[in-house]
């Protein structure tokens, strides 16, 4: 046999000697990891698989759902968590779990104490009856007792029911099968059925589906105490029927004058009455809708309809309302409120009612002592206008306001103590004369 001949011969081998060696190897199995952020008091926590990988590592906001299909075996699993506005690593949590076939996973990452505590839900998929659905609940509400669980068909009630289970604090509630269907969610303290702490108005739950419950500490996010993260292919949060939700407004009117705000067009009397300017009013409860109306006039003079609109006020939430613009043709700005105390953070929100300048006015926190014009603004923000949450290192610092064209101080330097867990609402508005703002704080007092 010739060279040449030979040569193709031994690539013509090591091809077919590759290819039955693919054909004799075993497909991967895989399983289905969710992870569930149930952790209240950090702002984001940080998920990641094997550490040493090249897995990007994942944010998962509070309340938030993620599904990872991974190959079985062992992992290593890391949770960190970061200051926010740095990035540094300030704790990891890790754990380690074997995957095997035919059964899932969903990884809680629970909070007690002030740690993360991860917990792992483990259960099989398959169903016996394709009409079926499955339940299993996690109770993941720290300084909330044990717990009756009550799944019941819509409109049945609890009464003379049986509880699917018992659960307390990081305790599970084993699978349970049912038909598909629609149910009402119902949870009582432990033993005792006549005290409702949540009742959840119709769910579906689908055949073929296992629904994992984790009953969520709410930690002052909102109106609602707790409320239920259903970690499934479609997940959601379930706040209780009776959940209300709240609003409350600021008034930054370009002629300063005071305001009746009202809802549902009842003006006798309105729900906020006579706000008077640069000012923020307590929250007052609002009837749960998507378009709530709203509407704003001068104070007595429902006749006069300076803002017709809606806001949306989910049930278990809080907003806040800005008001701004020349008087007659109001506007307002609507954010959802975040009222959970943050471990190693201090959050502000900014609002720019200096609408004498024609540029954006940048706030800055500098370190006592330091030059301002070598840092970095915080953020920017022309006037009317208001920011989600900023979050900043708690500490001593001094606080400016420039403009950000030219770096020009229009306030400050204002020394302000902001605390781990504060809330701060940083109000800026049109100072005594045309160079300077005038700077109002709320919430928390710095």
């Amino acid at each position: 046999m010739k060279v040449r001949n030979l040569k193709l011969f031994a690539v013509l081998l090591t091809a077919l000697t590759l290819i039955g060696c693919d054909q004799g190897r075993p497909t991967l199995v895989k399983t289905r990891v969710r992870i569930v952020n149930a952790a209240p008091s950090f702002a984001q926590l940080w998920y990641q698989r094997e550490h040493s990988t090249s897995e990007q590592q994942e944010a998962l906001s509070f309340k938030a759902v993620t599904t990872h299909d991974y190959d079985v075996d062992t992992y290593d699993f890391y949770v960190y968590h970061k200051r926010v506005a740095t990035q540094a690593i300030l704790n990891t949590w890790t754990w380690v779990k074997e995957l095997v076939a035919d059964q899932n996973y969903t990884f809680v990452l629970a909070e007690a104490a002030g740690q993360v505590s991860p917990q792992v839900v483990q259960y099989s998929p398959k169903l016996a009856n394709s009409t079926d659905t499955q339940i299993v609940v996690m109770h993941a509400a720290e300084n909330v007792p044990g717990i009756d669980v009550y799944v019941q068909p819509t409109g049945t009630g609890i009464a003379g029911a049986t509880p699917r289970g018992t659960v307390s604090f990081l305790g599970q509630i084993a699978p349970k099968t049912l038909v598909g269907g629609d149910y009402e969610i119902t949870l009582t303290a432990a033993g005792d059925p006549s005290n409702v702490l949540y009742a959840a108005g119709a769910v579906t739950l689908a055949a073929g589906v296992t629904n994992v419950l984790v009953i969520a500490s709410e930690a002052g996010q909102g109106t609602a105490a707790i409320s239920i993260i259903g970690a499934q292919d479609s997940s959601f949060v379930l706040y209780a029927a009776n959940a209300t939700s709240g609003v409350r407004a600021i008034n930054l009117a370009n002629d300063g004058a005071a305001r009746d705000i009202a809802v549902n067009h009842e003006y006798t009397p309105p729900l906020l009455p006579a706000i008077p300017f640069g000012t923020v009013t307590s929250y007052v409860n609002v009837p749960v809708n998507a378009a709530l109306p709203i509407t704003v006039t001068p104070v007595g003079n429902p006749g006069v309809l300076e803002l017709d609109t809606t806001l949306s006020a989910p049930p278990g939430t809080l907003s806040t309302a800005m008001i701004a613009g020349p008087a007659g043709t109001l506007t307002a700005q609507v954010v959802i409120d975040d009222r959970r105390r943050i471990t190693s953070e201090a959050k502000l929100r900014f609002f720019n009612g200096a609408n004498q300048f024609t540029t954006a006015t940048e706030i800055v926190l500098a370190p006592p002592g330091t030059d301002q014009s070598t840092l970095l603004a915080l953020t920017s923000l022309s006037a009317p206008a208001l920011t989600d949450y900023l979050y900043a290192t708690p500490g001593e610092v001094d606080l400016y306001f420039r403009e950000i064209s030219t770096n020009t101080v229009r306030a400050g330097p204002i020394h302000v103590n902001l605390v781990e867990g504060g809330i701060y609402g940083v109000l800026a508005l049109n100072g005594p004369d045309t160079a300077t703002v005038s700077v109002v704080f709320t919430d928390d007092t710095p």
